[in-house]
């Protein structure tokens, strides 16, 4: 059944709503639903869906009438958040697709000394706002009610500066496993991972001086884009609901 998200949209029992012009084009003129179609809706803002009818649809409007609410309790209880360096390319759209599928709950893109992603601040801003459609994409195929949230880039310093219950950095010349660690009981780990060319000495020996735990995956170089996908599924197996 098709899933829609409506952030801005009011969704309450028995309303009739009119779809945004971006759903009911989607839902009128690339999947040519009908009358009587059944449609499942959800804000972001509480974990449930809200099954709603089309009651009437042209080429330009749909209307639907929300006949029943269920809940939805399919967010993982671990709190995963991913510090990814900006890589050129599409890379960043595949991990952010497939980090909502294994629950990660947000993404911060990290500016490093090896990134080569020199944007305006404009043009961030609707790269930003292009990763977080990819992210509302993936909650809606993968039946999510809270879309991953899509954080504004910072520096790696910045995101060392933050708050992290655990911070757990990916470095391939690390001689600390991520098997030979135990967390006991956490709710939020955070997760770092290196650009294309890796972490530079200094970026290391900042990482230490932060009191950050780098750790490696065995004996292999995994590609930025391989690393967070691997470290998300780990983290759902051993601490969260896989």
């Amino acid at each position: 059944m098709t899933r829609l998200y409506l952030q801005d949209t009011p969704l309450k029992q028995d309303e009739c709503i009119t779809l945004p012009s971006e759903a009911s084009h989607y839902i009128a003129r690339v999947l040519r639903a009908k009358l009587g179609d059944m449609l499942h809706l959800f804000d972001g803002k509480n974990p449930q869906e809200y099954i709603a009818e089309i009651i009437d649809i042209n080429k330009k409007v749909v209307l639907v009438k929300i006949n029943s609410i269920h809940k939805v309790e399919n967010e993982s209880p671990l709190s995963i958040h991913i510090g990814q360096a900006l890589v050129k390319g599409d890379k960043l759209d595949t991990i952010i697709q497939k980090s909502t599928e294994l629950g990660v709950k947000a993404l911060t893109p990290l500016i490093t000394e090896h990134c080569d992603y020199k944007l305006t601040k404009e043009r961030m801003l609707k790269k930003c706002q292009h990763w977080q459609k990819i992210a509302i994409s993936a909650a809606e195929q993968s039946g999510r009610v809270f879309p991953m949230q899509i954080n504004e880039p910072c520096t790696l310093q910045t995101w060392l500066d933050q708050k992290h219950q655990h911070c757990l950095i990916l470095d391939p010349h690390s001689k600390t496993c991520l098997k030979n660690i135990r967390l006991q009981n956490p709710d939020q780990i955070s997760i770092t991972i290196g650009p294309e060319g890796g972490f530079t000495t200094q970026e290391i020996q900042m990482v230490q001086d932060k009191n950050a735990t780098t750790i490696q995956l065995g004996s292999r170089i995994l590609r930025t884009e391989t690393a967070p996908i691997a470290m998300a599924a780990i983290l759902q197996s051993l601490y969260g609901d896989f």
